[in-house]
């Protein structure tokens, strides 16, 4: 079998998230765009995040859901 070079990706890949709302019971799905959006509103929140070293890593976007989600729960 002859040698094949590996590929090499030009785009990195998002780890996306899926949210269901309580309400409609719709489910979406969560990228870093969408979350910098949930975001806009709470300017500290969204700085915060924008500082994580890794926005696109599906563990830092389930920890500013969670944050979301006990904020609006208050």
């Amino acid at each position: 079998m002859p040698y094949r070079q590996p590929l090499k990706l030009k785009k990195k890949y998002e780890n996306n998230s899926n949210v269901i709302d309580k309400e409609t019971n719709e489910i979406t799905t969560v990228s870093s765009d969408y979350l910098k959006e949930l975001l806009f509103e709470n300017p500290e929140l969204l700085e915060e995040y924008e500082k994580e070293e890794d926005t696109i890593n599906q563990e830092v976007i389930i920890k500013y859901l969670k944050i979301l989600n006990e904020q609006g729960q208050q």
